[in-house]
């Protein structure tokens, strides 16, 4: 939840070993897997890996000149070497909510794809944190379409990747979690118990015998 933006960070040097060989004019996408091969079953896993591959094959067929640089078996801390090349970070497309791969796409200020449910929760509890949020959300039967727009079109790229690094700076970065938490446990030892910072959503107060909020809901924490 909480990143280091001096760790995860735009400007990173890329150690030689880490550097991605990158044709004249060629569009590069990341996507990345942890622990894959006990995550998967029957071809397919919840982030919808092989739907991505079809995107990127199906763009170079049409003779876009994109490559696919797919990670598994390394850790997040070397990952963000090849990320930090990339034009373009996929996450998930399948599960509805952000992970680690975006939140540190974000930071690293990459556009970054990841399918995004906006129904959960329902409209009577808002949160801004899902209001903000600059991911470009699409599933397995959309990656296709929305890489390819995402892809041709550099001005969006940089604009998002810029909303990014701001989006991950405010909600992700340690020292603003930190403020967040904080402002929890002054609320807890104050017997304020039922009670959010407005600007967290709509959800602010909690009427005695509503239930609690859930993980979900809490993203923004």
């Amino acid at each position: 939840m909480c990143l280091d933006p001096s760790f995860w960070r735009p400007d990173l040097p890329v150690p030689r070993r880490f550097r991605v060989l990158r044709k004249s004019g060629e569009l590069l996408v990341s996507h990345a897997f942890g622990n894959m091969d006990s995550r998967a079953q029957h071809g397919r896993n919840i982030k919808g890996t092989r739907a991505v591959r079809t995107a990127v094959e199906r763009l170079q067929a049409e003779g876009v000149p994109v490559r696919l640089v797919f990670v598994t078996g390394m850790k997040n801390t070397e990952v963000r070497f090849m990320q930090v090349q990339c034009d373009v970070i996929v996450d998930q497309l399948n599960y509805g909510r952000y992970g680690a791969t975006a939140r540190e796409g974000m930071m690293l200020g990459k556009p970054t794809v990841c399918y995004i449910n906006r129904n959960d929760p329902g409209p009577e509890q808002t949160l801004t944190c899902l209001n903000e949020l600059p991911l470009v959300s699409a599933t397995e039967e959309t990656v296709y379409g929305v890489l390819r727009e995402l892809l041709l079109d550099p001005a969006r790229q940089a604009a998002i990747g810029r909303a990014s690094r701001a989006y991950a700076l405010k909600w992700h970065s340690a020292d603003a979690c930190a403020e967040r938490y904080e402002r929890l446990c002054d609320n807890l030892m104050n017997g304020n118990i039922r009670s959010y910072p407005t600007e967290w959503g709509e959800m602010h107060s909690i009427k005695p015998g509503a239930s609690e909020p859930s993980r979900s809901m809490v993203i923004g924490l």
